[in-house]
C-alpha cells in the first residue's frame, strides 16, 4: 500500500536531473584515412597552383615488345658518324584547390553545451576536410590507362594477379600498394578463403608464392589496412567511384611515392600550399563565433603507367 505524505522523485522534479550528458563526444564512424599518404609529396617553390611533373620519354619502346625496339636500333658501325637521337620529356599537371569548413555556433551555444569547445569543432573540421582530399585520391583511379577486372564480376583472386603481372609486364618496379573499395577487398578475401580457389599440387609453394598475410584487425583500423598478398599491402576504403552506372567500383594497385628511393616511379603526386588552418571571429552583432577551418591541397596522376585499376562488381 502507498505511503501517504512520502517524498518521491515526483516530490523533488526541480532538484532532480533528467539526465546525465557524459563528458566527452563520441566518434561517429568515419572515412579511413588511405590513400593520400602513399602520394608522392612535392613542394610548390613558386607562387603557381599548377604542379607540372616531368618525365623522360622512352627510347626503348614498351618492355612487353620483346626487344624490338633495342634489338639492332643502337648497334654502332665503325668509322660511320652516329646519327642524333631526340632527347624528348614529357608531364603531367594537376591543381591545388582550396577546401574550407565554416562552423558559426551562438554564444549561447558554447556557453551552455560545456563539454564542447572550440579545439573539438576544429578537431572534426580537419577530419572532414582531410576526408575530402582522400575522396580526390581515390577519384583518380578510374583515370588509370592499364585495367583489369570484368564488370558485374566480383573481384577474384586472378583480377588481383591479372593487375600484379599488367605492372611487372611493363616494367614498373618499385613497393607497390593497393586501394580496394569495401565491397571489392570483402569479394577478393572471400575468394582468398575458399577453398575451390586455394587447391594446388604444391601447396607449400603456392602459399609461399601468395604469401597472404592478414591483419588481425580486419581492416578495422584508422588506415583501413587489412592484408598483404604477394608483398603488397591493401587497404579497404568507401571513397571510391563507381562505374557503369553504378554497377562496378573502381580500385587501384599503384607504386607508392611516400619512400624516398622509388619517388621517380611514383604514380601519383600531393601538392600543399597551405596546411590545415584554423581562423576564429566574432559576428558581435548576431552573436556568433565564425570557426572557419581551410587548406590548399591538390592530388592527381603524375606518371600513369605506374598504377592499375581494377574494375569489379559493386
Amino acid at each position: 500500500m502507498a505511503i501517504t505524505g512520502a517524498t518521491t522523485t515526483t516530490s523533488l522534479t526541480e532538484l532532480i536531473n533528467s539526465e546525465y550528458i557524459s563528458e566527452f563526444i563520441a566518434d561517429a564512424c568515419g572515412n579511413y584515412k588511405n590513400p593520400s599518404q602513399f602520394f608522392l609529396p612535392i613542394q610548390i617553390k613558386n607562387g603557381a597552383s599548377v604542379v607540372s611533373q616531368p618525365r623522360w620519354g622512352s627510347d626503348v619502346g614498351t618492355v612487353a615488345d620483346d626487344g624490338a625496339a633495342v634489338d639492332t636500333e643502337f648497334d654502332a658501325v665503325e668509322a660511320t658518324d652516329l646519327v642524333a637521337n631526340e632527347l624528348e620529356t614529357t608531364d603531367s599537371t594537376f591543381s591545388v584547390v582550396e577546401y574550407a569548413l565554416l562552423r558559426e555556433p551562438s554564444y549561447t551555444a558554447l556557453e551552455d553545451a560545456t563539454i564542447i569547445t572550440v579545439q573539438d569543432i576544429m578537431s572534426n573540421a580537419v577530419g572532414i576536410l582531410m576526408d575530402a582530399i582522400n575522396d580526390d585520391g581515390c577519384a583518380l583511379f578510374a583515370s588509370l590507362s592499364a585495367g583489369v577486372g570484368s564488370t558485374g564480376t566480383n573481384c577474384r583472386v586472378s583480377d588481383v594477379d591479372d593487375a600484379l603481372y599488367n605492372l611487372a609486364r611493363r616494367g614498373v618496379m618499385g613497393v607497390c600498394v593497393g586501394v580496394f573499395d569495401n565491397i571489392a577487398i570483402e569479394d577478393f578475401q572471400g575468394a582468398l578463403q575458399a577453398a575451390s580457389t586455394n587447391i594446388a599440387s604444391y601447396a607449400g609453394a603456392a602459399d609461399r608464392m601468395m604469401a597472404v598475410s592478414v591483419d588481425p584487425m580486419q581492416g578495422r583500423n584508422a588506415e583501413g589496412l587489412t592484408l598483404s598478398y604477394k608483398g603488397v599491402d591493401f587497404y579497404r576504403n568507401g571513397l571510391t567511384d563507381t562505374a557503369n552506372t553504378g554497377e562496378d567500383v573502381v580500385s587501384a594497385i599503384f607504386v607508392r611515392g611516400d619512400i624516398e628511393s622509388q619517388k621517380k616511379t611514383a604514380c601519383f603526386g600531393r601538392s600543399n600550399k597551405r596546411p590545415f588552418t584554423v581562423e576564429v571571429d566574432k559576428d558581435i552583432s548576431a552573436r556568433t563565433v565564425q570557426i572557419v577551418t581551410t587548406c590548399r591541397d591538390g592530388v592527381g596522376i603524375i606518371n600513369n603507367q605506374m598504377g592499375c585499376k581494377l574494375t569489379t562488381d559493386a
